[in-house]
């Protein structure tokens, strides 16, 4: 059974069950028919938590097989979400701009105005992966406070496959525990530097994804909002 038949066979259940959803978090979706299917679905439900990772491209470059259609599909999904999680590449990428290497206060500031021009009004954005000369930031922008705030963390070298993704699934942990942005911000940015740092010294392939006991252990202690995270 092909991805796109499952995932319609998927979100007809759950339609003919009359599901309630308390949150989602949407990340790679890399099949353009199946964005669009989502996009259907999510238009006709109520859901107060919708969080879009928009999985799409790094280091400055598009992921290979993926089009400019691609990109278009996902301008429409991140305007439903009230959470958008891009890394530097894919913010440049939805806004259709590009800065320089190393990016001014000016270009951040920038993203972030055009992208209140893209996405619902209540929506919070957080930018990751922001290189800098210190090392990588993360920048968001939550409701409660207009002024971008900032976390800059070591740049570790090579590649992880899967950061972004244990990034954003903190995130919406934190989010769905009723942490406020900037908490679950800092647990998230505090928990991948927990598992990059096992990741960079792993003697092994990273390409076979993160390694996350650690991090699993250091999410075991930490306290949410009323309640432990885990």
């Amino acid at each position: 059974m092909s991805s796109t038949t499952w995932l319609r066979d998927t979100l007809r259940h759950w339609q003919s069950q009359q599901l309630d959803f308390s949150g989602a978090l949407i990340g790679y979706v890399g099949v353009d028919v199946i964005m669009t299917d989502l996009i259907q679905f999510l238009s006709q439900q109520s859901v107060p938590l919708l969080i879009v990772d928009p999985v799409m491209g790094d280091d400055g470059a598009l992921y290979p097989g993926l089009t400019s259609d691609y990109v278009s599909h996902m301008r429409q999904l991140v305007k439903l979400a009230d959470v958008i999680t891009p890394n530097w590449t894919e913010a440049q990428l939805l806004l259709e701009v590009q800065f320089d290497e190393l990016p001014s206060e000016d270009d951040l500031n920038q993203v972030f105005e055009q992208f209140r021009l893209l996405v619902k009004p209540e929506a919070q954005l957080v930018v990751t992966g922001i290189p800098t000369q210190t090392g990588i930031l993360t920048a968001y922008q939550s409701q409660a406070d207009p002024v971008i705030q900032t976390i800059l963390t070591k740049k570790l070298s090579g590649h992880f496959y899967g950061s972004g993704d244990v990034f954003a699934a903190i995130l919406s942990g934190a989010l769905s525990k009723q942490c406020s942005l900037s908490e679950a911000v800092s647990l998230a940015v505090s928990g991948s530097s927990v598992a990059l740092r096992q990741t960079a010294s792993f003697d092994g392939q990273r390409r076979f994804g993160m390694q996350l006991s650690q991090l699993l252990a250091w999410l075991s202690h930490q306290q949410g909002v009323n309640t432990t995270f885990i």
